[in-house]
């Protein structure tokens, strides 16, 4: 029984995939005989950005490949890093690879592209000699924001929005599940409500629980037991729109 503070954390945090074998979406990476997916089975990753829009399991991918591999994660934001916090999360770094006989750690960025030029080449010298891997996530295109000499020392993974059929999955997993969903609630949703929800999101994974758990927490307040169309609609009447004048989203519409 998840503690009652639990439901505090959104639906979303709680029903983050544990496993790659949960995780949904992203075939392409890590699919069956996906090249990315059996270097992780065998524990190898490479120095890589996680480049796509938010809500396809980024930040979750970066947790699972250090997991699948059995290495430690050191987390730094772009957004408030200084390069002294840089130095220091590479010092740590080059602490861990000698105490693990020569395993490197993986360094995660969250959104790289806001390190300007003189932090991008303070984890240069790192990256090169493999005292860490360097894995950042990013919503901006890496070939326009990252610093060229970086970039050719790393692999680029695109992730692409959520197809309707997995984010149904998601949706239909995340209200049976009763350790960490909405299973608790009883709640049944008919396949047209589930196809709106997911038409809704825009392919943001982050967006379909978001609106599950708000619709659902209605329901239950209502009575209801059933999640129908008609009460998506009349309870989310707009749907997301990924657009972005001024990037690559653009250009895709």
């Amino acid at each position: 029984m998840i503690p009652p503070r639990r439901w505090e954390a959104p639906l979303a945090e709680r029903m983050r995939p544990r496993t790659l074998d949960e995780f949904l979406g992203q075939d392409h990476l890590l699919g069956k005989n996906a090249p990315l997916r059996k270097n992780l089975e065998n524990s190898k990753v490479p120095s890589c950005i996680l480049y796509g829009p938010p809500g396809v399991g980024k930040t979750t991918l970066v947790r699972l490949i250090a997991a699948r591999t059995e290495r430690e994660i050191l987390e730094i934001n772009a957004v408030s890093a200084k390069v002294a916090e840089l130095r220091d999360l590479v010092k740590e770094a080059e602490n861990l690879k000698t105490l693990q006989s020569g395993r490197s750690a993986i360094a995660f960025v969250d959104e790289i592209y806001h390190f300007n030029r003189s932090q991008q080449n303070a984890l240069l010298p790192s990256v090169e000699k493999g005292d860490i891997i360097l894995v950042g996530t990013t919503t901006e295109n890496p070939w326009f924001e990252i610093n060229k000499t970086l970039l050719s020392r790393m692999v680029v993974f695109q992730l692409n929005p959520l197809g309707e059929k997995d984010l149904v999955a998601l949706l239909n997993r995340a209200l049976t599940d009763a350790e960490r969903g909405l299973g608790q609630l009883s709640l049944h949703a008919e396949e047209d409500a589930l196809l709106a929800l997911a038409a809704m999101a825009g392919g943001d994974a982050r967006q379909a629980l978001t609106r599950l758990e708000f619709i659902a927490s209605a329901a239950a307040a209502r009575g209801g037991s059933t999640l129908t169309k008609e009460f998506v609609l009349e309870t989310l009447p707009l749907a997301a729109v990924r657009y972005d004048k001024s990037s690559d989203d653009h250009y895709a519409v």
